[in-house]
């Protein structure tokens, strides 16, 4: 519906460049260094002169309204309630619920951390101290490490930050001097087995590369998959032997770096530029993820190193995530379609539950203390927390 020509578009594009993945039109922040906007939007004058094609830069036009059609059957078989949180610029990017039932998020634009008791209905926020003065602020990954305790991606701040649920204490992590740039980013902690050889790993989308902290010494490593080819680490979680498992946002693999060795091995999906984004792996090994191109979702298990590949049901959903409940359903959202899909992976039914906003869907989260499994998420654009509750 907008009217800017392809000119227009282009100085959108460039000034989108210069904020950090964690801006929100409520709260815009500045990048220390701006994106190459060849590797941004590459062919940006072309994509500016196609979005001037089809709006009304040249004109009124009309659009028919395409319409789906309505759910029906156990997809309206569910409750679904949302937790407005106290300000309209927390950004709730990861959510999880611990054993005790309290629930807890990532704040994408802000340094704290979030606990929300959905008994009381009180919400807590604990301050993140900042890593870098005048660097964005905001949190992406959230992960439980075998202690229960809470560790924190902190994106632009760079490093990690672990919080003792007891003392409710944080503990901060810094890339080293030599190693930290104006662009760093650790948007994911590997620190779900870290306490085996007290190694923490941590990602970085600049670097396209993955580093081991010893947390002992401080001593730092970098480990660069994709060096001299396309592909990048996005997701990354550690099995109990705690090597490093990834997602190839940038391409099409799964990776694993073994902790022994250094040696990184790569396996393609079946699909295609398939950009594999978040996902986790299980106890028997299994990695469940969501093809975020390819408009699937999947299953790699790691002994046998087959896959298993499912098709989501209608066009452009871009699942972000996907999470395995204890009854044999694989759960995912779709970050444009509002849409949440429970599947039975021995059917291979899908149940759709479409929510009541836009919601921008990132993470998600099964709680399996449940019976049956109830779904969470965070409405990452409309500051809330969302509880799925299927009745079937």
């Amino acid at each position: 519906m907008s009217s800017y020509n392809a000119d227009e578009f282009l100085a959108v594009i460039n000034r989108m460049a210069t904020y950090s993945n964690n801006s929100l039109s409520r709260k815009p922040q500045v990048r220390q260094a701006s994106r190459d906007i060849n590797a941004f939007v590459p062919n940006a004058d072309k994509v500016a002169a196609y979005f001037a094609s089809i709006n009304l830069s040249e004109g009124d036009r009309k659009f028919d309204l395409k319409t789906m059609p309505r759910v029906s059957g156990a997809g309206t078989k569910v409750i679904i309630t949302e937790y407005d949180l106290p300000e309209q610029t927390i950004q709730p990017h990861d959510v999880m619920v611990d054993a005790d039932g309290i629930v807890w998020h990532s704040d994408f634009s802000g340094q704290m951390l979030g606990r929300f008791d959905t008994k009381t209905l009180q919400h807590k926020a604990f301050d993140v101290p900042l890593q870098r003065e005048g660097w964005p602020t905001g949190a992406l990954d959230l992960e439980a490490d075998p202690h229960g305790d809470l560790w924190l991606g902190l994106m632009f701040q760079s490093g990690a930050a672990k919080f003792d649920k007891k003392t409710e204490k944080f503990q901060m992590i810094k890339l080293p001097a030599d190693m930290i740039k104006p662009d760093s980013q650790q948007a994911m902690v590997g620190a779900q087995n870290w306490t085996v050889d007290n190694k923490l790993w941590m990602q970085d989308p600049a670097r396209r590369g993955i580093y081991r902290r010893d947390m002992t010494t401080g001593a730092t490593e970098l480990f660069e998959p994709f060096k001299n080819t396309r592909g990048g680490p996005y997701s990354i979680f550690s099995d109990k032997t705690n090597n490093i498992w990834f997602l190839d946002f940038g391409g099409e693999n799964i990776g694993k770096i073994d902790a022994k060795s250094g040696q990184t091995t790569l396996y393609p999906t079946p699909t295609k530029r398939s950009r594999p984004r978040r996902g986790r792996i299980d106890d028997e090994g299994r990695i469940w993820f969501a093809e975020f191109a390819g408009e699937r979702i999947g299953m790699f298990d790691t002994k046998s190193e087959k896959f298993k590949e499912w098709e989501v049901p209608g066009k452009f959903y871009a699942p972000y995530d996907a999470a395995f409940d204890k009854n044999g359903n694989l759960w995912t959202g779709g970050m444009n379609a509002d849409r949440v899909l429970r599947l039975n992976v021995e059917s291979g039914q899908f149940t759709e539950y479409p929510l009541p906003h836009y919601t921008n869907i990132r993470r998600v989260f099964v709680d399996n203390h449940t019976t049956p499994p109830t779904f969470w998420l965070g409405n990452n654009h409309g500051a809330a927390l969302v509880k799925l509750e299927p009745q079937d």
